[in-house]
């Protein structure tokens, strides 16, 4: 049995066997990580207010045959996001591209830093995090018709999209990535 004690970024949580939730995480030393919160559905759960989307978390981690989470602690809630709806839907647009595109346990401090650095700030730039992960939005073209400075990045094939061509997607599987809200 190991122990991880470390900071997180919450990314997304979803329902599991009975009581249970899984969460994903993004951590400085860890990279992107899945654990399973015992009994985190639970009106009782200690845990629930802390594994919220977007909390910056102290977390305590036990792997056994998988992970499972000890203990969470609320370090910055990022009120800064809280309060606006824009910003919250660019913030979990983020949340959405790093669950998508970065693999489990590979740690990256380049995306670690621009994430909190991002949700501190509240401003959020995709661009930055898609040339981080080797997608150069400025040196790409649309997968359609080959037109330059692409509007979306679609999240299941790895493709820049244009505004022109960005219909023929479902929506849910694009990025907008043109400029701020």
């Amino acid at each position: 049995m190991k122990e991880y004690l470390t900071e997180a970024v919450v990314l997304n949580f979803e329902k599991s066997q009975e009581a249970n939730r899984r969460v994903s995480f993004y951590t400085k030393e860890l990279g992107l990580l899945n654990a399973q919160v015992i009994s985190g559905r639970k009106i009782t759960s200690k845990l629930s207010l802390h594994l919220n989307p977007l909390n910056l978390v102290l977390l305590r981690l036990v792997e056994k045959k998988r992970m499972i989470v000890a203990d969470a602690v609320v370090l910055n809630a990022f009120s800064n996001i809280r309060g606006s709806a824009l910003k919250i839907k660019k913030a979990l647009g983020l949340t959405r591209l790093i669950r998508t595109q970065v693999l489990t346990k590979q740690p990256d401090l380049k995306i670690w830093y621009h994430l909190i650095n991002s949700l501190k700030t509240g401003e959020i730039d995709y661009k930055i995090f898609l040339k981080i992960l080797g997608y150069d939005p400025k040196l790409s073209r649309c997968q359609n018709c080959s037109i330059g400075q692409p509007a979306y990045f679609c999240l299941i094939d790895q493709t820049f999209i244009c505004e022109k061509c960005h219909f023929k997607f479902p929506e849910n599987e694009l990025l907008y990535i043109k400029s701020a809200f």
